[in-house]
């Protein structure tokens, strides 16, 4: 009941929802029992302590919690948010704590890392061995960069939390980790020993196709490439240009641009997008000889209109300046100085 529909509801009004997961934890305190203490620390209206944790179970209050959280982050307030998710998880009852888990969700959503990692600890103290606390912190921890310390984390929490709904975002993620880290075998491997679903999707195939380059496997390489390419959403597809680099590093030119003009015809309104993709398609066009395409290229870029800063278009410039194509470079500079 507590946590129906509150961010549908009122999605883009953060105070809205503040206001009436307020009105809801309220109506959750008076009742009292194991609901009213959580609402309460979820308010702040109360002093917290672990002895708490061994009181009355709670309902369902989590999509409530989580509404408010999420409302808090958007209102810029990120220290009350962290507030809220401190108290929740002293006071929680330790049967709820794989429910309550989930709210650490609200900090990675917001991109906040040092809170992510502040708040996984908390969780982390209750259940040294929690699979999702394990997962967000070694998150957290890779992004402010912290890598060996992520890694132990993410192998941990890994063999902790095998056949959980989130498996296939941890393996994901620490395959990543292993790329950054130099370690194309590990990423493999880790991609290798999950779950069906992770070889198949999109990023999944995309983490093999970089692996395998790494490793000088090209023809699995690009085969990987293609079935990352032709299973791609719209979305996925514009950030695919990293890939079709690497297969134009690679010396296969001629499938970078053939899957890259797959892509731009799928959706046309990339054409005129200085995205990654544009810039792996410039870099076929020129590698394969063919200049006169690039040039318009670049043309119908700076005439879509799309371009908001012509800081954008620095790569696109670059794989002009890159190609040896000065020529084209200072005509693009002139359009851009009309």
């Amino acid at each position: 009941m507590f946590g129906l529909g509150v961010g549908i509801l009122l999605a883009g009004r953060p105070q809205g929802v503040l206001d009436l997961t307020a009105t809801m934890l309220e109506r959750a305190v008076g009742a009292g029992g194991g609901a009213g203490l959580l609402a309460a620390a979820a308010l702040d209206l109360s002093p917290v302590s672990a002895a708490h944790a061994a009181g009355e179970r709670t309902p369902p209050l989590r999509a409530t919690v989580e509404a408010r959280i999420g409302a808090l982050y958007a209102l810029g307030d990120e220290d009350a948010a962290g507030a809220v998710l401190t108290r929740v998880f002293v006071v929680a009852h330790d049967a709820d704590l794989d429910e309550l888990a989930r709210l650490l969700h609200a900090p990675y959503q917001a991109e906040v890392w040092d809170v992510l990692e502040g708040q996984a600890a908390h969780l982390l103290e209750r259940r040294p061995d929690h699979p999702r606390g394990l997962w967000m912190r070694g998150v957290a921890r890779a992004k402010l960069g912290h890598l060996d310390e992520a890694r132990d984390d993410l192998e941990r929490g890994l063999r902790l939390g095998t056949g959980t709904e989130f498996e296939g975002d941890v393996r994901e993620f620490l395959a990543e980790l292993h790329l950054v880290q130099g370690n194309p075998h590990e990423a493999l491997a880790c991609l290798d020993d999950g779950p069906a679903r992770v070889a198949d999707e999109t990023h999944g195939l995309e983490l093999r196709a970089q692996a395998l380059f790494a490793l000088g496997q090209i023809e699995q390489g690009l085969a990987a490439t293609e079935r990352c390419v032709r299973s791609s959403t719209t979305r996925r597809g514009a950030e695919l240009g990293h890939l079709l680099m690497l297969l134009e590093g690679a010396g296969l030119a001629d499938e970078a641009l053939a899957l890259s003009s797959f892509l731009l015809q799928r959706d046309p309104a990339l054409e005129t997008s200085p995205t990654p993709l544009l810039q792996a398609h410039l870099r076929a066009l020129y590698a394969t000889g063919d200049k006169d395409s690039a040039a318009r290229c670049l043309v119908e870029v700076l005439g879509g209109g799309e371009v908001a800063d012509i800081a954008e278009l620095g790569p696109l410039v670059g794989e002009a300046h890159r190609a040896g194509m000065f020529g084209q470079v200072i005509d693009l500079a002139d359009q851009v100085l009309q």
